[in-house]
């Protein structure tokens, strides 16, 4: 039953969006006719292209920050580093 009630809102939400856009005063302008003929031209390809280039590379400095080796040493050289600086603290003592 709760799925049928969360069908009947948002089936309503979608038919309020629908009036609303119906009522739009610039849709059918001819200022909105040149903006439609401005973004979907030959170009728009290109220019939907040049968008989205940088999110790969983007993503592929993450990726490269992300899975980098840490300069720091491995866990038996931290404590083999430990137990040195521990015998020459013991050595000057």
């Amino acid at each position: 039953m709760a799925r049928f009630i969360n069908a009947i809102v948002l089936l309503a939400i979608f038919v309020g969006q629908a009036s609303q856009a119906r009522a739009c005063p610039f849709c059918e302008s001819t200022t909105a006719d040149q903006v439609r003929a401005g973004i979907f031209n030959s170009d728009f390809v290109y220019h939907l292209g040049a968008s989205f280039a940088p999110f790969p590379i983007l993503i592929a400095i993450l990726i490269l920050i992300y899975y980098w080796p840490s300069r720091r040493p491995p866990d038996l050289e931290i404590d083999q580093l430990r137990r040195d600086a521990h015998i020459s603290e013991s050595e000057h003592a």
